[in-house]
C-alpha cells in the first residue's frame, strides 16, 4: 500500500511540474544477487521484479499499473480498474490493474493475513438488509435496526452491504453512503453521530477555516435549491442552523437570524433543518445514514434519528441504526418508535452467536481448509461460544504464535498440540496476541487505544512522540488486523478492528501510563487544532480527566457546556456542567476554585430552568449556592446575573413578596454598577412583581424610571439574555396598570406602541411577549374578537418556535373567546387544557387569573357550584402567593356565582362590598367600577335604587376616558335606569 500511496504522490507531484511519469508496481518473493551484465553489482532480481517493469513499459502517461498479488493486498485501500495485457516473454494476456484513486473509506481487512472470512450464519440477516436496501434504491424510505453483543458481527453485516450498495449496477442508481459514530466519552458529546456525517458530506479538510467551511455548505445547499429538491425560504432557514451545529462561526445577517430565540426553539428549529437537509439530500440521490455504536449516543442524536422516521415516506432515505442490546439506554427504544413511526418501512435485526457448525464453518473459512487438527478446533469452539471475533482472534493467535502453521494447503499443530493453550476470553486472546508484540509496536498501539477506537494519524504521531517510522509501525499493525485505515478525508484517520481490540489493550495498561498518554493526547489536540478547539472540548474535558489534570477537565467542561446550550442541548449542558461541579471538588479549595465553580453554578442556571422549568427544586438549589459563592467573589456583573435568576425561580413560583425583595437586592447591585442596562431591568423586574402584588401605582413608577434609563440602540442586544426587550416589557407592564387605575384609553394607546416596536424588533419571544398581553388587555376591555385576533398570533408563533409557557396561555385565552361566543363547554375544555399546561412546567404565577376566567365560564353554563369552588381555589392561590391583582374581580365573580345559586343576598352583598373594599385598597378603578354595577344591580332588584344610583353615579363619574368600553357602558346603562 505505500508502494502504491507513494506512486500517486509522484505522479500527481510530477505533473504540476509538467512532467508525465508512469509506475508500475508487483509484489511478491524476489533475491538478492549479482548481475553481471552490471559489473558483479549486487541487486534484486526474479519474475516479480521482471513483471513490475514490463508493467511500467506498458503503462500510459501518468498511468499506474499493479499486478494481481499487490492488488489483492491493497484492495481495501485504492480503486482498481482490471485490465488485460499482453507482456512480452509472458504466454497469454496477463490481468493487470489500473490504479484509479486512493478511497477515502478504506475497506476493512478481513481473515487471515488479509483474507476475508465467508459471511457465515448471517443468510437471512444479510437478505433482510439487502431487501431495505433495494426498497430505498427504489424509492422507498426504510429504517433498520442491527442490534447485537460485542464481536457478533454488526460491523462485518454493516461493511457487507455497503459494497453490494456501491457496486456498479445498471439497473439502479447508487447510493450516498454516509457513516456516524459515537464514541464513549463519559458524557455524550452532543449530536456526535450527525456531526460525523455531515462533516464527511461537505468533506472538510484540516485547513478548511471558517469561510471554507460556509462555503462548502452553502454550495451543498444551493445545489439542492436549484434542483428544486428544497425550497428557497428553507434554505435560507437551514443554512445558519447547520453551520451553527457544526460551530462554524457565521458573519452578517446569517447570525442574526438566530439571535431572536431560546435555546429550545433553536434546538427545534435544528431537528426540523437536518430532516429538511438528508429528505432533499435523498431526492437528489438515494441516501444510507449508519449510525454506528448507538449505544453511546446521546439523547438528542437519538431524538433527531427519531424525526427522521417521520421524513421516510418523503424520500429514498436508509436510516441504519446499530448498537449493543443496551437495555437501560435510550437506543433501546428506538424499535418501539420505529413500529410507531414508520411502520411498515422498519426491520429489526437482532445478531445472536453462531452455532456449533456454523463456529466451525467460520474457522474453516478462515484457514481456507477444513484439516486443522480436531483437538485444536473443538478447543476453539469450546472457548468461544460463538462469538464470531473470538473465533476469528483465536485463530489468528494460534497462528502468529506458531501454535497453528501451514504446509502446503493444509493446516497442522505443532508436535506438543496437547499443550496448546486457547486463551479462555476475548480479551486474553488479545493480550496474548499483543505480549508478542515489539515495544514499540506495543506503544503506539496503546497510545491509540488511550486515544479511543477511533485515531486520527496526526494526533497519534504528536502523542505518541514517533514520527520517524510511524507509517510502517501502522502498516503492521493494519498487517496483524490489529487496526484499520478508516478514512483519507478530511485527514488520515484509523480505528480499530475491534471495539473489543481498543478496550482489551486500554485496560491492561498500567493506571500511570494511561493518564500519562491522555495528558499528552489533549495536548496534542490543542496544539494541532487551534483554530477549531470547540470541536473537541468534550474529547479534551475527557482526556484531561483521564489523565488526573482535574483543573483543565473543568475547564473544558465548562466551555462544552455552553456549546451544548448555544446548539440547545440543554441535556447535555447539565451533564458537563455537572461533571465540571463534581470533579471540582478533587481540587484545593483557593479563589479560582470558587470562580469556577460560580461560573458553572451561572452557566447550569438556564439549562435547568428549560429542561425542569422555571419552579423546580434544582433551580432554587443552583442559583442559592451561586449567590453564596458571588458573595464570596464579589463579583457585581454576575451577582446581577445570580439574583435574577433566583429572582426568576420565586416569581414562577408564585412567591412573590421574595421575588419582590431580591428585585430590590437587583436595583443595588445595578445602582451600584452604574450600567443603565441592568438598571432598566431591575425596575422592571420590580414592575413585574408591584403588577402582581397589585400595586398598580408602583408598576407605573417603577416603569418610568426604567424607561428613563432605557437606550433602544444599546439595550435591545442584551434581549437575547434577558429573554425579551427591556423597553416594550416596561411599557407592556405600564399599560396594564393604567387598565386597572381606570385610564383604558391611554392603556390601549400605549399597548399600541409596544406592538409596533415589537414588530420592528424581529425578535420571536419579544413579539409573542406583546401579543399575550396585548390580547390580557382586549379581555380586561372585553373585547372578545380582539382577544381572538391577537391569541391566534400568540399560539400561531408559540407552536412554530416551541414557546411552552404562551402556549398554555394562549391556549387559556383562547377558550376564554370560545365562552364569550357561546361556545361555553368548548371553551372551558380549552381552559382546562391550557392551566393543566400551565401547572405541568411547575409553575404558580397567574393562577387566579386563569381560574377567574374559568369561573366565570362555569357560571355561563349553569354551574354555579363548579364556578364557586374554583373561586375559592384561586382565592385560597391569593392568600397562599400574595398575587391580588384578580383579587377584587374575584370576589365580585364570587357573589355573581352565588346569585345564580340562589343564597343569600346578604352573603352575596358581602361578596360585593369586599370587592369594591379590595378594589379601593388597590386604587383600582376598573375592578371598582365592576364590582360597583353588579352591587348596584342587586339593590336594584332590591328595590334600593338612591343606594344603587348613589354608588355607582360616584365611581362612574371619577372615569375621564374609556366610555365606549363595556364596562362603562354597563355602567351608564344601568344609571339610565336607575334615574
Amino acid at each position: 500500500e505505500l508502494a502504491v500511496r507513494a506512486a500517486i504522490e509522484i505522479r500527481d507531484e510530477a505533473h504540476r511540474l509538467g512532467l508525465n511519469v508512469t509506475a508500475g508496481i508487483n509484489t511478491g518473493e524476489v533475491y538478492f544477487g549479482a548481475d553481471a551484465e552490471e559489473g558483479q553489482e549486487f541487486t534484486l532480481m526474479g519474475t516479480v521484479i521482471d513483471l513490475a517493469a514490463r508493467l511500467a513499459g506498458r503503462a500510459q502517461a501518468g498511468q499506474i499499473l499493479v499486478g494481481e498479488s499487490t492488488r489483492r493486498l491493497t484492495w481495501r485501500a485504492f480503486e482498481f480498474t482490471p485490465l488485460a495485457l499482453e507482456i512480452k516473454g509472458v504466454e497469454g494476456p496477463v490481468t493487470a490493474y489500473q490504479v484509479e484513486r486512493l478511497l477515502p473509506h478504506p475497506k476493512k481487512a478481513r481473515g487471515i493475513e488479509g483474507l476475508r472470512a465467508e459471511l457465515i450464519g448471517r443468510d437471512e440477516e444479510f437478505a433482510k438488509l439487502k431487501e431495505a436496501l433495494a426498497k430505498v434504491l427504489k424509492g422507498r424510505g426504510q429504517m433498520a435496526s442491527l442490534i447485537g453483543e460485542a464481536g457478533v458481527g454488526k460491523s462485518r453485516l454493516v461493511a457487507e452491504l455497503k459494497e453490494v450498495a456501491l457496486a456498479p449496477d445498471e439497473g439502479r442508481p447508487i447510493p450516498l453512503w454516509l457513516e456516524g459514530r459515537c464514541l464513549e466519552l463519559g458524557t455524550a458529546a452532543s449530536y456526535a453521530p450527525f456531526l460525523d456525517i455531515l462533516r464527511e458530506h461537505f468533506a472538510w479538510s484540516v485547513e478548511d477555516d471558517d469561510r471554507r467551511r460556509r462555503e462548502r455548505i452553502l454550495s451543498s445547499l444551493q445545489e439542492m435549491t436549484e434542483r428544486v429538491n428544497l425550497p428557497g425560504e428553507r434554505f435560507e432557514e437551514i443554512y445558519p442552523l447547520l453551520s451553527r451545529l457544526l460551530s462554524v462561526r457565521l458573519e452578517g445577517e446569517w447570525e442574526e437570524r438566530l439571535e431572536g430565540d431560546s435555546p429550545e426553539q433553536i434546538r427545534r428549529r435544528t431537528f426540523v433543518a437536518v430532516r429538511d437537509f438528508f429528505v432533499a439530500l435523498a431526492r437528489q440521490q438515494p441516501v444510507v445514514l449508519v449510525f454506528e455504536d448507538l449505544h453511546w449516543a446521546d439523547s438528542l442524536s437519538l431524538d433527531l434519528i427519531s424525526l427522521l422516521m417521520e421524513g421516510l415516506h418523503l424520500a429514498p432515505l436508509f436510516l441504519l441504526c446499530v448498537y449493543r442490546p443496551e437495555r437501560e439506554h435510550k437506543c433501546w427504544h428506538l424499535g418501539t418508535i420505529a413500529a410507531q413511526k414508520c411502520r411498515g418501512r422498519y426491520t429489526e435485526l437482532y445478531l445472536r452467536e453462531l452455532s456449533h457448525r456454523q463456529s466451525r464453518r467460520l474457522v474453516a473459512s478462515l484457514l481456507r481448509s477444513e484439516d486443522l487438527p480436531p483437538s485444536v478446533r473443538a478447543l476453539i469452539l469450546d472457548r468461544s461460544q460463538g462469538n464470531p471475533f473470538f473465533i476469528e482472534e483465536v485463530v489468528r493467535s494460534l497462528v502468529e504464535a506458531g501454535a497453528v502453521y501451514q504446509e502446503g494447503d493444509t493446516w497442522h499443530a505443532r508436535e506438543d498440540g496437547r499443550a496448546i493453550v486457547v486463551p479462555q476470553s476475548v480479551q486474553s486472546v488479545v493480550l496474548s496476541r499483543l505480549d508478542r508484540l515489539s515495544g514499540d509496536l506495543r506503544g503506539v498501539l496503546q497510545v491509540a487505544a488511550v486515544i479511543g477506537r477511533v485515531f486520527r494519524r496526526r494526533v497519534l504521531e504528536r502523542a505518541a512522540q514517533q514520527e520517524a517510522g510511524l507509517e510502517g509501525t501502522l502498516w503492521e499493525l493494519e498487517d496483524r488486523a490489529l487496526v484499520y485505515q478508516e478514512r483519507a478525508v478530511p485527514e488520515v484517520e484509523y480505528s480499530f478492528k475491534h471495539v473489543l481490540t481498543q478496550e482489551a489493550v486500554y485496560r491492561n495498561m498500567l493506571r500511570r501510563r494511561r493518564q500519562e498518554g491522555h495528558q499528552r493526547v489533549a495536548e496534542a489536540i490543542e496544539a494541532l487544532y487551534p483554530d477549531n478547539l470547540e470541536e473537541y472540548y468534550e474529547q479534551l474535558a475527557y482526556h484531561y480527566e483521564e489523565g488526573g489534570h482535574a483543573e483543565k477537565a473543568v475547564e473544558y467542561l465548562l466551555k462544552a457546556g455552553e456549546k451544548a446550550k448555544r446548539n440547545s442541548a440543554n441535556e447535555a449542558a447539565i451533564a458537563h456542567l455537572t461533571r465540571g461541579l463534581e470533579l471540582l471538588k478533587t481540587t484545593l479549595d483557593t479563589p479560582e476554585r470558587i470562580q469556577r465553580e460560580l461560573d458553572l453554578q451561572v452557566a447550569l442556571g438556564v439549562p435547568l430552568v428549560l429542561t425542569k422549568g422555571h419552579a423546580a427544586p434544582e433551580v432554587e438549589r443552583t442559583y442559592a449556592r451561586a449567590r453564596e459563592l458571588n458573595e464570596q467573589v464579589g463579583d457585581a456583573p454576575q451577582r446581577f446575573q445570580v439574583l435574577l435568576g433566583l429572582r426568576r425561580f420565586y416569581f414562577a413560583r408564585g412567591e412573590l413578596q421574595t421575588a419582590h425583595d431580591l428585585g430590590e437586592q437587583l436595583l443595588t447591585v445595578a445602582q451600584n454598577v452604574g450600567d443603565s442596562i441592568p438598571l432598566s431591568r431591575a425596575y422592571m423586574m420590580l414592575g413585574e412583581t408591584s403588577y402582581w402584588l397589585s400595586e398598580f401605582a408602583q408598576v407605573r413608577k417603577h416603569c418610568e424610571k426604567g424607561l428613563a434609563c432605557y437606550d433602544p440602540l444599546e439595550h435591545r442586544s442584551h434581549m437575547f439574555l434577558y429573554g425579551n426587550d427591556t423597553g416594550i416589557g416596561c411599557r407592556i407592564l405600564e399599560a396594564l396598570a393604567l387598565w386597572h387605575l381606570g385610564y383604558p384609553d391611554q392603556a390601549l394607546e400605549r399597548m399600541h406602541e409596544v406592538l409596533a416596536l415589537a414588530q420592528e424588533l424581529s425578535h420571536p419571544f419579544t413579539l409573542v411577549f406583546a401579543l399575550y398581553f396585548a390580547a390580557v388587555l382586549h379581555q380586561l376591555r372585553r373585547e372578545a374578537r380582539a382577544v381572538q385576533e391577537r391569541t391566534e398570533a400568540v399560539l400561531r408563533i408559540s407552536a412554530k418556535r416551541g414557546f411552552a409557557l404562551y402556549l398554555a396561555w394562549g391556549t387559556i385565552l383562547r377558550g376564554w373567546v370560545l365562552a364569550e361566543q357561546g361556545r361555553e363547554n368548548d371553551g372551558i375544555d380549552q381552559m382546562r387544557k391550557g392551566i393543566a399546561a400551565w401547572q405541568a412546567i411547575g409553575a404558580a404565577v397567574t393562577l387566579p387569573k386563569s381560574l377567574a376566567s374559568l369561573a366565570e365560564a362555569c357560571g355561563k353554563v349553569g354551574k354555579a357550584k363548579e364556578g364557586l369552588r374554583l373561586a375559592a381555589e384561586a382565592l385560597a392561590a391569593v392568600d397562599v402567593t400574595g398575587e391580588r391583582c384578580w383579587e377584587a374581580e374575584l370576589y365580585r365573580l364570587k357573589g355573581e356565582l352565588l346569585l345564580l345559586q340562589g343564597e343569600a343576598e346578604a352573603e352575596i352583598e358581602a361578596c360585593f362590598l369586599h370587592a369594591i373594599d379590595v378594589a379601593r385598597r388597590q386604587c383600582a378603578r376598573a375592578w371598582e367600577l365592576r364590582a360597583a354595577t353588579s352591587l348596584s344591580r342587586l339593590w336594584q332588584g332590591q328595590g334600593r335604587k338612591e343606594n344603587a344610583k348613589e354608588l355607582l353615579q360616584e365611581i362612574y363619574g371619577w372615569f375621564t376616558e374609556g366610555f365606549d368600553t363595556a364596562d362603562l357602558r354597563e355602567a351608564k346603562a344601568l344609571l339610565d335606569a336607575l334615574a
